[in-house]
């Protein structure tokens, strides 16, 4: 395997760094934050039916959240994610990548929502009672 070659001139040098230190930024730009000890496993943003008229959502490990849960046209419930909401368990089923609604026909009353500490929760469905559940940042030991 031959190494890359290195730019001669001092215009295409400083493009190089640039290109080079913009994508060494990118995740951080996009709001990307590992708040996990190495080695620790990504888990999903994932949404079940937890029984009695309640869901249970589990933000991701890996991303800053915004969900937003706010009642349907229907009668039903959205929830919305700022990131994919990538397993979907029960009554509900996904319209798009971050959002997941359920039917009124679900008679979802709870919703207890497992979050990061720098997740942020919207909850203006008034039919329906947000639990809010924090878990403290993880810290590499």
């Amino acid at each position: 395997m031959r190494p890359l070659p290195v730019p001669t001139d001092s215009g295409a040098r400083a493009v190089a760094v640039a290109v080079a230190l913009a994508l060494c930024a990118a995740p951080a730009a996009a709001g990307i934050v590992d708040d996990d000890p190495p080695g620790r496993s990504f888990t999903p943003s994932t949404i079940r039916a937890a029984g009695d008229g309640a869901l249970s959502y589990r933000t991701s490990n890996r991303e800053r959240n915004v969900v937003t849960i706010r009642p349907s046209g229907d009668g039903g419930l959205v929830l919305r994610d700022s990131v994919p909401v990538i397993a979907v368990h029960g009554p509900c089923a996904n319209v798009t990548f971050t959002e997941v609604r359920c039917p009124a026909a679900a008679k979802v009353r709870r919703v207890r929502v497992r979050m990061g500490a720098r997740d942020r929760l919207r909850c203006s469905a008034s039919a329906v009672v947000c639990d809010e559940r924090r878990s403290a940042p993880a810290t590499a030991t």
